[in-house]
């Protein structure tokens, strides 16, 4: 007998946050999405063939023009804001006037947004209402929600390894903190671009870039990044929405046919417990794993496949 309220989960369309440098292709990117609507807080999509409202200029007229799409009957299908860290400083704006009576900073006696960092535990307590009106979107009007962000820099403390860096939204950790648990992909855009010491060693390192542009889905020490069970990525691509749907709606990367090929390099007993792993039967339905799963799997059968090559 079945448990009372229990339900089957479905897989619905994702909540994306897409973060990167200034003009590395955001906004072309979401532009390629299914039947976009942009919501702006800044000049960036003008030339784009896109329709858009006007650039919001307080957090009142972007709640509400959210407020429109997630309730009001259209066609859309995605549903875009440009920029979250734009919609970031909006709401601490609001805060500020409210809570703070448009004081940044404490003096003579009166406390002020930046006081003990009040106004940003504020924004964060503020954020979720416009989180709840993008799932509506996304439940009842069956839209993809894609948030796009510049990049910033965060410190992160580190118990026994001392302080670093890393690359996350340009918005303040508290924030991002509430934004980063409630989206299902995370993404990372950058140029390519390597690091070598100049010809002239007084001169030092410099960097060296060109036009090619990747988003990554790996999250690590360097950078904030990452899928929820059932939206797993390939962890590098080229910045294409194209690529990055099919990839999305299980579009082979090429893991399933190398990791099929490469199978007979487990013996009997690792074999059981690869298809235990991946949650399948045989290798030939390996289609059907986690797309993860398949790219560790793979990682493992290349380690075994290179051990006997070596050996041989």
């Amino acid at each position: 007998m079945a448990l009372a309220g229990v339900i089957r989960g479905t897989k619905k369309p994702p909540r994306v946050v897409l973060y990167g440098p200034p003009k590395a292709g955001k906004s072309t990117f979401a532009s390629e999405a299914e039947k976009p609507i942009f919501v702006t807080t800044e000049d960036g999509v003008d030339s784009l063939p896109v329709d858009q409202y006007p650039k919001a200029k307080d957090y009142t007229t972007l709640f509400k023009t959210v407020e429109k799409i997630a309730t009001e009957s259209h066609d859309y299908k995605t549903i875009v804001i440009d920029t979250l860290n734009g919609a970031t400083e909006l709401c601490a704006k609001m805060v500020c006037d409210n809570q703070f009576g448009g004081e940044w900073i404490s003096e003579k006696g009166r406390e002020g947004f930046n006081a003990y960092a009040r106004g940003w535990d504020s924004v964060a307590t503020e954020m979720p209402m416009l989180m709840e009106l993008l799932d509506e979107c996304r439940t009842a009007r069956d839209m993809t929600v894609i948030m796009l962000s510049h990049t910033g820099l965060h410190t992160v403390k580190h118990p026994s390894d001392g302080d670093y860096t890393k690359f996350a939204p340009d918005i303040d950790k508290r924030v991002w903190a509430k934004w980063s648990k409630w989206c299902d992909i995370i993404l990372r855009a950058d140029y390519d671009y390597c690091i070598r010491q100049s010809d002239d060693n007084r001169k030092g390192r410099a960097e060296i870039g060109d036009t090619t542009r990747w988003i990554y889905s790996v999250g690590n020490a360097a950078q904030d990044a990452g899928t929820r069970v059932g939206y797993e990525l390939p962890e590098k691509m080229s910045l294409s929405y194209a690529l990055f749907a099919d990839a999305l709606a299980g579009g082979d990367d090429g893991a399933n046919k190398e990791a099929s090929e490469l199978w007979g390099v487990f013996s009997k007993d690792k074999a059981n417990a690869a298809l235990k792993y991946l949650g399948i039967k045989s290798v030939a339905d390996i289609a059907d794993a986690p797309r993860s799963k398949v790219r560790a799997t793979l990682n493992r059968l290349r380690q075994i496949n290179a051990e006997k090559e070596e050996a041989k």
